[in-house]
């Protein structure tokens, strides 16, 4: 009985089949989503930093101008020759009642960003019935204008429009307002920069483009258009107004409310609007009330000026004139 016992005591014990773990396994399919993540991440911020110039300034969607001409009765047209051989221009379209011996406060609009500067006919008949000038200075690139556009050439474009119109007779350049609309707005903040507003309107504008580009998953480092309205207006030592949609898909009312934060001063108004339809139908008496707020904060009377005696709608229109900043020497 002990040598059986030993014998079986003697035997090899079976082996028990060992557990295999997971973690190689696991580990690769992290490291392979990892890289998936990074090449679609990837190729979308290439994407998005190649075609943003044509997605802030989409030249190829913007409508062609019926004419050659301007539209607006008694239009005096500015010219600027273009380091490229080509020209961009603007538009100076005097209020009712306006004169030499009279000038008269000025509102510069800055257009939106699918936009030509012969679409704005609410804007021009509201501010010249109320005698005011509107200058409505054309992107490059857009209507009439040859060039590419961008920051800096739409920049140094409004400046040397800016610094020419102030110096004519009709104008009154201790009282200039700035009015954007979208992309507008950001170029009227950036002008602001250097050349002060007595006022400012932002409507639908974006806080700054880096904002603009983390809204659509992308870092803000790729932007190569670096507007930075926000930074304006908290610096801007000037009456504000700051409108927006509440339902803006396009410029979401995030922007709208970090414009405000920017400047606790400015005034703030929501519509319940998008943003091609802002600020909608029948806002436009508590849009304009809130506009002619403003320019009373600025010292300009916003009300409706009688038409001269001499002259009734369908005789106002006159051949438009032309004219050349006084600077006028390609912009850089």
């Amino acid at each position: 009985m002990n040598q059986a016992s030993d014998s079986n005591q003697n035997k090899p014990a079976a082996t028990q089949p060992q557990e295999q773990s997971n973690w190689p396994f696991i580990v690769r399919l992290l490291v392979i989503a990892a890289i998936t993540v990074v090449v679609v991440y990837g190729v979308w911020w290439g994407a998005l930093y190649t075609m943003q110039d044509k997605l802030i300034f989409p030249v190829d969607q913007v409508p062609k101008p019926a004419s050659r001409q301007p539209r607006f009765a008694n239009t005096l047209v500015l010219t600027l020759e273009l380091e490229d051989g080509g020209k961009n221009e603007a538009w100076l379209i005097p209020g009712r009642g306006v004169t030499q011996a009279n000038p008269a406060p000025l509102v510069v609009f800055f257009h939106g960003n699918a936009e030509i500067i012969d679409l704005q006919d609410q804007i021009v008949n509201e501010y010249t019935k109320r005698g005011i000038n509107v200058l409505l200075p054309e992107y490059r690139g857009y209507g009439r204008s040859s060039g590419n556009p961008g920051l800096v050439t739409i920049d140094e474009d409004c400046k040397q429009f800016y610094d020419t119109v102030i110096k004519l007779p009709i104008v009154d350049p201790t009282k200039i307002v700035f009015h954007g609309r979208s992309i507008g707005g950001a170029v009227a903040g950036q002008l602001a920069i250097t050349r002060q507003p007595a006022g400012l309107i932002l409507e639908s504008t974006l806080a700054n483009m880096a904002k603009m580009a983390t809204d659509r998953a992308a870092p803000g480092f790729l932007v190569k258009h670096k507007y930075i309205t926000d930074q304006v207006v908290a610096k801007l030592k000037c009456p504000q107004l700051i409108m927006h949609g509440s339902v803006d898909d396009i410029i979401p009312v995030d922007h709208g409310h970090l414009l405000q934060q920017a400047n606790p001063n400015a005034t703030y108004v929501e519509f319940d609007a998008g943003h091609n339809d802002f600020p909608g139908m029948n806002n436009l008496p508590a849009y304009w009330s809130q506009i002619d707020k403003l320019l009373g904060e600025v010292g300009i009377d916003p009300t409706v000026k009688p038409l001269p005696k001499a002259a009734n709608p369908a005789a106002e229109a006159t051949a438009p004139q032309t004219a050349t900043p006084a600077e006028s020497t390609p912009a850089k």
